[in-house]
């Protein structure tokens, strides 16, 4: 809902610009550079970054996995319409889009980071003021930008509707554990390709507000927690067994923690380490 409200005010004050990009920056240049950077962050804590811890349960049960296709991992129409999430995008001025993919990473964040401008509209301008234009630098389209934040919170609030009526069981939570778990070698194939890989030669829109390692890691967090509540269910039964899954889940998450560490403190790797450590995963 804040991101709604800061894409419903930046919105505004395009409209009063008639939606003239260059118009608008030269006119509240300050005002939209806090509002972006804002949203930005919003996007990769509070929006984003919250789903990943509940991700691993959200795609790994089947009965709420349409909400992870619907936010975070669903493919267009046009890619994929066997698997793709039947949904209109109806944006203020009316136009609607059908099967566009998924909220978060299709969609919204393209449009904030401005890595797609030829798809999304808005404009590419060097809005930090380094004398370059690179990626993130640029204006977002306002009118895409406020009917993509009012899909987000329409689908945060119907998959919280669906969560408040689920009814955990054992096999619940054994299956989340069993389907996510193997996935992460999917997240290491988009990290190889990203920017935090490839740097400037990434030419990919997506996964580019955090590297994909952070991903894991929350999906992971959110699995150990599953873990914790039903572990003991094991354990009365074998208690060997069930110290070996302990183990090894501590050892797989501190195993992507040190990679991430080591990112964080300037290690580039090659696309063929990435590809590596999602084998080794």
């Amino acid at each position: 809902t804040d991101l709604q409200a800061l894409a419903g005010s930046y919105y505004d004050l395009a409209k009063g610009a008639a939606f003239d990009y260059q118009a608008l920056w030269d006119a509240h240049a300050a005002t939209i550079a806090a509002e972006v950077a804002r949203a930005r962050e919003l996007f990769t804590t509070s929006a984003h970054g919250s789903y990943e811890m509940v991700e691993g349960l959200v795609a790994g049960l089947p009965s709420l996995v349409e909400y992870d296709v619907w936010l975070d991992a669903g493919p267009t129409g046009a890619e994929d319409p066997t698997n793709a999430r039947q949904w209109t995008l109806t944006l203020p001025d009316g136009t609607s889009l059908e099967n566009p993919g998924n909220i978060f990473h299709t969609l919204l964040e393209p449009v904030l980071w401005n890595t797609d401008t030829k798809q999304f509209g808005g404009l590419r301008i060097d809005t930090d003021g380094d004398g370059t234009v690179a990626i993130p630098d640029g204006l977002p389209d306002a009118n895409l930008l406020a009917g993509l934040t009012r899909a987000l919170v329409d689908a945060s609030e119907q998959l919280r509707t669906a969560v408040d009526a689920w009814q955990p069981t054992l096999a619940d939570a054994f299956t989340a554990l069993v389907v996510m778990l193997p996935t992460a070698d999917g997240y290491f194939a988009d990290w190889a390709a990203s920017p935090f890989v490839l740097g400037d030669a990434s030419t990919q829109t997506d996964f580019v507000a955090n590297s994909r390692l952070l991903d894991v890691l929350g999906i992971y967090g959110g699995l150990q927690l599953t873990w914790r509540m039903v572990g003991g269910e094991v354990a009365a039964v074998n208690a060997g067994l069930a110290n070996q899954i302990q183990i090894e889940m501590d050892s797989l998450v501190g195993f992507v923690q040190d990679l991430y560490d080591h990112e964080q403190a300037g290690t580039r790797y090659t696309p063929e380490q990435a590809d590596q450590f999602g084998t080794e995963v």
